[in-house]
């Protein structure tokens, strides 16, 4: 391992990394190393000293894990996806995979799968493309094919939506969605974990509400959506 890295290990100052993209709760920044990771790391204008949401009524704020609720969520799921490929090498998951947590001067970073474009950019968000009016047959047929591999594979995901899923052809060299963000289990009974019908149910109504908006919103005829 670099020695940089090693060092990166302890401790980073990110303060003159610019912030490539910025979403409800994090920042994302691009690493020069490793090359292959994004970190997200909890903004700071939203949290008190002690990584506390200031915006959380008092029970909320009393949680243990404070603003890193939602990274401890993707953790937990990533392991679980992990244990259900235990004996498979080089496995893909409709999600962004985790790398690692990194103590940075912006508090603790999660370190994850970079999901990039053919250009070698952010992958765009399904949000962006229906906003720009991008959406084509092929980002349809691989938001059904993600809906599909999320529910053949028991994944739980408690923000679903479009602006958590990219869309890419760099990844396995073919068009695909992946979700980036707010997977895991968010209930506070795990019910989604333990019963597929109940999880394959929230996926599709999930998945089917954005289906709906891109048929509503798109300017480009489609192909009809297996809603």
């Amino acid at each position: 391992m670099p020695k940089a890295m090693l060092q990166a290990l302890a401790f980073l100052d990110i303060s003159d990394l610019a912030i490539a993209k910025q979403g409800r709760m994090r920042n994302i920044r691009i690493l020069p190393d490793p090359s292959n990771a994004v970190l997200k790391t909890i903004r700071p204008e939203i949290t008190d000293q002690k990584g506390q949401f200031m915006d959380k009524n008092l029970l909320q704020r009393l949680r243990s894990h404070g603003c890193h609720s939602s990274t401890l969520r993707e953790i937990e799921e990533y392991i679980i996806q992990c244990r259900r490929n235990h004996t498979k090498r080089g496995f893909s998951l409709p999600i962004a995979h985790v790398i690692g947590l990194l103590p940075t001067d912006e508090g603790l970073g999660l370190l994850a799968e970079k999901i990039t474009d053919n250009h070698g950019n952010l992958a765009p968000t399904i949000a962006e493309l229906i906003k720009q009016n991008k959406i084509r047959n092929k980002h349809v047929r691989a938001l059904q094919h993600f809906r599909d591999g999320c529910i053949a594979n028991h994944i739980v995901i408690g923000d679903l939506h479009a602006n958590n899923i990219v869309y890419t052809e760099t990844r396995s060299s073919k068009p695909e969605c992946v979700c980036i963000d707010g997977y895991g289990e968010k209930a506070l009974i795990p019910v989604h974990r333990w019963s597929n019908k109940l999880n394959e149910a929230r996926i599709n109504k999930k998945i089917n509400r954005i289906l709906n908006r891109i048929s509503a919103e798109s300017k480009t005829a489609l192909l009809q959506p297996k809603l």
